[in-house]
C-alpha cells in the first residue's frame, strides 16, 4: 500500500519469471502494479491471477471460501451420504486451486523461455474446482454403458464412501462426518 512497498514489488517483478497473486479483481491495477505496467519492464514477465470467479465476467467481485467453492463447483452434489454433502477435509478446493496456479505458472515460464512473451494467466479457483469432477462428465456421457454395467444412472448422486472408484471414505467424526 505505501510508494515504497510498490516501489519493491516493481523491482522484483522486473527480475522474476512468474508472480502468482491472489489480489481481488482491479487491485494491481488500481496501485499501478498491473501485468501491463510490470511487462513493459520485463517482457517476459509471467503473471497467474487466481481469483474465486475470475478477474472479468458478472461475479469477478464475489468472494469465496472453500465450502462455497465446493458448493459451486459442484463437489457437494456428489459428496457425502444422500442426507447430507460432506466436504471432503482438509481445505482441497483451495489446495488444488493453489496448484493448479502453479501448475499455470511453470507452463508459462516455459512459454515465455520458448517465445520470449510472458502472459498474464486469468485462473477461476471455480472453474478449477469444477474441473475436478471427471467422474461425472464420463457418467453423464457413457451412461448407456455404465447403467448397465454398473448401475450408474445418467447423473451423479452423492455416494458416501461408494466413489465410483472407491477412492474416498465417509467416516463418523467428532462434529458429524469427514469425507477422506
Amino acid at each position: 500500500d505505501t510508494e515504497g512497498g510498490r516501489d519493491a514489488y516493481r523491482r522484483l517483478a522486473a527480475v522474476a519469471d512468474l508472480i502468482i497473486d491472489t489480489e481481488p479483481p482491479g487491485r494491481l491495477e488500481s496501485l499501478g502494479l498491473s501485468h501491463a505496467e510490470l511487462s513493459k519492464a520485463n517482457p517476459r514477465l509471467v503473471q497467474v491471477s487466481l481469483t474465486p470467479f475470475g478477474l472479468t465476467g458478472p461475479r469477478k467481485d464475489w468472494q469465496t471460501s472453500d465450502l462455497v467453492a465446493a458448493a459451486m463447483g459442484g463437489v457437494l452434489s456428489v459428496s457425502g451420504t444422500a442426507e447430507q454433502a460432506v466436504n471432503p477435509w482438509g481445505r482441497q478446493n483451495f489446495h488444488f486451486g493453489s496448484m493448479m496456479a502453479a501448475v499455470c505458472g511453470i507452463a508459462g515460464v516455459y512459454s515465455a523461455r520458448e517465445t520470449g512473451k510472458g502472459q498474464l494467466v486469468d485462473l477461476s479457483l471455480h472453474e478449477v474446482v469444477t474441473t475436478t469432477l471427471e467422474q461425472m462428465f464420463f457418467q453423464y456421457w457413457f451412461d448407456d454403458i455404465l447403467e448397465p454395467m454398473f448401475g450408474m444412472p445418467k447423473n451423479a448422486l452423492r455416494m458416501a464412501s461408494r466413489h465410483w472408484l472407491g477412492a474416498y471414505t465417509v467416516t463418523p467424526a467428532k462434529t458429524g462426518a469427514c469425507m477422506v
